[in-house]
C-alpha cells in the first residue's frame, strides 16, 4: 500500500512540474508589454518624466494583468491535463492539498510578471529621469498582486475541474466585469471589482485610464477593504469542497459517466455516412461547435458597447469595440473553435474524411460569426444615434478585419498552439490600444493590424481592405495544411 504524500511532497511535485514547464516562458510577454509601453511613452513627449513613463500602467493593472494571469493558469492546467497530472491523479492526495500547492507555486509567478511589466519603464526612468519614486513603484507592484490572488484561486479551481478554454473565458469575463463595477456603488458585492479596486488609488487613475483628480473620493479611498476581500475570496475558494454529496478525487479532467448500452448502439460503422452529411462539412462543424459558449460570448460582445453607451458617447464606444472587442473576440473565437475541433474531427472523420476541409469549414464558421457580431454591433450604434453612412464604413472595415484576425489566430492555434495564439493576441491587442488610441497611429498604424478596424478614413480603408482580404485568403489556404498535420 502506498503511503499518503505529505503536503510538502505535493508542493515539491508542483514546483518540479512548473520548473520543467513552458509556462515560465510566458513571462516574456510581460517584458514585451513593458518594453512597448516604455517606447510609446518616450515617443509621445520630448522631455519625459515618471508620470509619462508610467502612463500605461493602468492598462496592465486593469485589463492585461488579469488576462495574462488567466493565460498562465490556463496553459498550466492544459499541460497538467495532457500529462494526466504526471501520475499524481492516481496517488492518494487530498484535493485541497493539490489546490493549495498549485496556488502557492503560481503566486510567486504572479508577482514576477507584475514586476517584469514595470521593468522596462523603470529602467528608462532611472536612466533618463533619475530619482525613482520607490514607494509608488513598490505599491504599484504589491497592491495589484494582492488584489489578483482572489482571481488566481478562482482560476486554479476552474482549471482543475475543466481546462484551458474555461479558464480563459472566466479570465476575460472577470476582467470586463471588474472594469464595469470597480467604481460602481455595488463594488463591494462584485468579486471581480476587488481585483482592481484597491490598485486604482495607488496608480492614480480611474478604471478607464483617466487620471484621478485631487479631492476625488476614489483618490482618497482605502485599499485595505478590497485587498482583504480578495484574500478572503482566495481562502474560501481554495477551501471549498471539491464536490457536494459526492466522494471522489478532483482531477484535471471532467468526470465522465459510463456509457450506456443504448449509447453504444449509436456508434456507426466507418465509411457509412448518414444522409448527405458527408457533402456538408459546415453542418458537421456546426454540430461540433454547438456545445461551446460561442453564442453567449457573441451576445456579450454585442451587449458590451451597448452598456458603454450609457456612460460614453458613440465615438468612445466605437473605439472600445474596434480596439478591444474585435481583437480579443477574434482570439477567444479561434481558441474555442480549435479546442472543440480537436475532438470533433475524430467524431466527424467518417462523414468528412479530409481534415483540411473540416478546418477550412471551421474557419468559415468562425469568420461568419465574427462578421455577424460586427454587424449586430453596428445596428446598436445606429440605434444610439450614429449616422448610417458612418456606421456602414465602420461595419465594413470591421467585418473584413475581424474575419482576417479570426482566420489568422485559428491558423496560429492549429499550426503552433493555443498558448501561442493567445500570447500573440494579447500582444497585438495591447499594441492596438496603445497605438490606435493615441497620436502614434499617424505613424505606426500600418504595422498594427489589430487596430485596423478602428480606421474608417478613405485613405486607410483602400489599403486595409485589400491587405486584410489577401491575408484572410492566405491564412485560409495554409489552415488546411496545418489542419492535416494536426490530425495526423
Amino acid at each position: 500500500m502506498s503511503s499518503i504524500p505529505s503536503s510538502g511532497a505535493v508542493l515539491r511535485s508542483e514546483v518540479v512540474a512548473l520548473r520543467r514547464s513552458p509556462v515560465l516562458h510566458l513571462a516574456w510577454g510581460a517584458v514585451f508589454f513593458g518594453v512597448l509601453s516604455a517606447i510609446l511613452a518616450l515617443g509621445t513627449v520630448a522631455d519625459p518624466d515618471w508620470s509619462t513613463l508610467l502612463a500605461y500602467q493602468n492598462m496592465w493593472v486593469v485589463a492585461f494583468g488579469p488576462l495574462f494571469l488567466a493565460l498562465i493558469v490556463g496553459t498550466h492546467a492544459h499541460l497538467d491535463r495532457s500529462s494526466r497530472g504526471g501520475g499524481t491523479w492516481y496517488r492518494p492526495v487530498a484535493p485541497w492539498s493539490r489546490r493549495l500547492a498549485r496556488f502557492a507555486v503560481l503566486s510567486p509567478l504572479v508577482l514576477l510578471v507584475n514586476v517584469l511589466a514595470l521593468l522596462a519603464p523603470v529602467l528608462a526612468g532611472v536612466l533618463l529621469v533619475g530619482g525613482a519614486p520607490v514607494a509608488h513603484l513598490l505599491g504599484s507592484t504589491v497592491v495589484p498582486v494582492l488584489g489578483q490572488l482572489g482571481l488566481l484561486a478562482v482560476l486554479v479551481r476552474v482549471g482543475a475541474g475543466t481546462g484551458r478554454t474555461a479558464v480563459l473565458v472566466v479570465g476575460l469575463v472577470w476582467s470586463v466585469v471588474a472594469v464595469l463595477t470597480a467604481e460602481s456603488s455595488v463594488w463591494a458585492f462584485s468579486p471581480p471589482a476587488w481585483t482592481v479596486r484597491g490598485s486604482l488609488p495607488v496608480i492614480g487613475t480611474h478604471a478607464n485610464g483617466e487620471a484621478l483628480l485631487p479631492g476625488e473620493a476614489l483618490a482618497d479611498a482605502s485599499v485595505t477593504v478590497s485587498l482583504l476581500l480578495s484574500l478572503a475570496l482566495a481562502v474560501i475558494v481554495l477551501a471549498f469542497p471539491a464536490s457536494l454529496g459526492r466522494v471522489g478525487v478532483e482531477r484535471g479532467g471532467a468526470r465522465r459517466r459510463p456509457r450506456s448500452s443504448r449509447e453504444g448502439q449509436r456508434v456507426r460503422v466507418p465509411g457509412r455516412p448518414r444522409g448527405r452529411a458527408g457533402a456538408r462539412p459546415v453542418r458537421a462543424v456546426l454540430v461540433v461547435l454547438r456545445r461551446t459558449p460561442i453564442l453567449p460570448l457573441a451576445a456579450a460582445a454585442v451587449c458590451m458597447p451597448a452598456v458603454l453607451l450609457r456612460w460614453r458617447d458613440p465615438t468612445e464606444a466605437i473605439g472600445a469595440h474596434t480596439l478591444a472587442v474585435i481583437p480579443i473576440g477574434a482570439v477567444v473565437l479561434a481558441v474555442l473553435v480549435r479546442s472543440a475541433m480537436v475532438d470533433g474531427i475524430r467524431a466527424t472523420a467518417t462523414r468528412v474524411p479530409d481534415a483540411g476541409v473540416q478546418w477550412r469549414s471551421a474557419a468559415v464558421v468562425g469568420a461568419v460569426t465574427a462578421a455577424a457580431v460586427v454587424v449586430a454591433t453596428g445596428i446598436v450604434f445606429v440605434g444610439a444615434g450614429l449616422p448610417v453612412l458612418d456606421a456602414l464604413r465602420t461595419v465594413g472595415v470591421g467585418m473584413v478585419v475581424a474575419t482576417m484576425l479570426t482566420t489568422v489566430h485559428l491558423w496560429c492555434a492549429v499550426r503552433f498552439s493555443v498558448a501561442v495564439t493567445i500570447a500573440v493576441g494579447i500582444a497585438g491587442t495591447v499594441t492596438a490600444l496603445l497605438v490606435g488610441g493615441t497620436e502614434m497611429q499617424e505613424l505606426w498604424w500600418p504595422l498594427t493590424p489589430w487596430s485596423w478596424a478602428h480606421y474608417a478614413q478613405a485613405s486607410r480603408v483602400v489599403v486595409i481592405v485589400p491587405v486584410a482580404v489577401s491575408v484572410t485568403v492566405v491564412g485560409w489556404t495554409l489552415l488546411a495544411r496545418a489542419g492535416r498535420r494536426e490530425s495526423v
